[in-house]
């Protein structure tokens, strides 16, 4: 395991889907309070890129509540509830944790974790791009080792002395350089890499 990884607590009992409609609310309710703290405390830190909270944005969910809602709505919530309560990055902890880890993954450097928060931000969104660009192209030869894109992008931007993190640095000025950050790689084998299938969704 990761020594930055952070494994979330789980505040509430597995038997919570055999509890009564009333307990079942009560507990759920107690739940969704937990989460929204969370909720806010990742926005008032500026961590809306989180990737468990971005999910639930992208699902509909800004805030938890069972108040108005029936039976089968509370339980549909549930399961998105626990699901964030679950991911890493439901803390603002557990945010920067893992942005570490993918740091360490891909070799990038920085002094803070501000900077960090920034470079990676534009980092992922190329590489979302270039896995994008490379399924335009029907590339077989590269398949989408995404640690190998990363690292291509770090090598490119380090040779180049780009600072991902300067404001003018443009996502889109990079992409258009994109045969360059793979021509290293042109050569070799791409192949999926279990455990990156969501490196786009910082």
């Amino acid at each position: 395991m990761d020594k930055n990884k952070v494994v979330q607590k789980l505040p509430y009992t597995n038997d919570i889907w055999t509890l009564n409609e009333k307990a079942f609310r009560k507990e759920v309710s107690r739940l969704s309070a937990i989460a929204n703290k969370r909720i806010e405390r990742l926005i008032a830190r500026d961590w809306e890129d989180s990737p468990a909270l971005r999910s639930l944005f992208e699902n509909g969910e800004v805030r938890f509540s069972v108040r108005g809602k029936s039976l089968t709505e509370v339980q549909k919530m549930t399961a998105q509830l626990t699901k964030f309560l679950r991911a890493e990055t439901s803390t603002v902890r557990g945010a920067i944790a893992d942005i570490k880890d993918i740091a360490n993954i891909t070799g990038v450097t920085y002094n803070s974790v501000k900077e960090l928060k920034v470079k990676a931000k534009k980092f992922f969104e190329l590489a979302s791009k270039i896995k994008q660009y490379l399924k335009s192209q029907q590339d077989t030869a590269a398949a989408l080792n995404y640690q190998k894109i990363w690292n291509q992008i770090n090598q490119y931007t380090q040779e180049e002395n780009i600072d991902l993190s300067a404001a003018e640095v443009s996502v889109d000025d990079l992409l258009a350089h994109v045969d360059e950050i793979l021509a290293k790689s042109r050569s070799k084998k791409f192949e999926h890499m279990d455990g990156f299938e969501d490196f786009d969704l910082l």
